[in-house]
């Protein structure tokens, strides 16, 4: 009898701590990443050293559902703003360069869970979508100018992480890194006409470092 009321409870736990990932569920979740960078670079006017301090903040809400066990796949919104700083102290005057992007858009994505335990699953994201953005640039020594540049941007990314379940409808992931391909189109408001820029590969800069966070709606 002893046997049989713990293999029972056994197996209600073992439930309870895979029904997050079970066919039918609901997840909604977000994630947030903040990061703050400052690099002595090569003034590109002359031999003096410059400093250069970058500061990001993405969040990227998120609703999912889960098409089969394990299998996630959902659409997210995504927020970002990006503020850099490039000053270079020369003997008779600083050049500055300011500039701040903020950039909108939406995206989808399909999540699959690798569960290493009851409480915690590799995860690796495979997303796509498009984001549509506006910098604005102030620039100068001994005078200032300004300047306002739009940009429309379409991405494919994978990218792997770590979730947590503390309980059975919470769970907090990490991500770190993102295997990227960026088509980036830019169209100042000056005469210099419309630039497009591709980029492929792996970045592992803490600005791939992102936290989430997930309530999940089973059936």
């Amino acid at each position: 009898m002893k046997k049989l009321l713990a293999v029972a409870i056994f197996g209600l736990v073992s439930t309870g701590a895979f029904a997050q990932t079970t066919q039918g569920s609901i997840v909604v979740s977000g994630s947030v990443n903040l990061s703050k960078n400052s690099d002595d670079v090569g003034n590109p006017f002359n031999s003096q050293r410059a400093n250069l301090e970058v500061t990001t903040l993405a969040i990227s809400p998120r609703v999912g559902f889960m098409i089969k066990d394990g299998i996630e796949v959902g659409a997210a919104f995504n927020y970002g703003h990006e503020k850099s700083d490039y000053r270079v102290d020369q003997s008779y005057s600083d050049y500055i360069r300011n500039s701040k992007k903020n950039v909108i858009g939406l995206g989808v994505y399909l999540q699959k869970y690798f569960m290493l335990s009851e409480k915690v699953a590799v995860t690796g994201m495979g997303t796509a979508g498009f984001n549509t953005g506006k910098t604005k640039l102030e620039s100068g020594d001994a005078t200032l100018w300004k300047s306002e540049t739009e940009s429309k941007e379409y991405y494919v990314a994978i990218e792997p992480g770590i979730t947590f379940f503390p309980t059975e409808k919470i769970g907090i992931s990490a991500t770190f890194g993102s295997l990227f391909y960026n088509k980036l189109e830019e169209e100042p408001d000056s005469e210099n006409g419309k630039s497009t820029y591709t980029d492929f590969g792996l970045d592992l800069s803490n600005r791939t470092l992102g936290i989430g966070f997930s309530y999940y709606i089973s059936r």
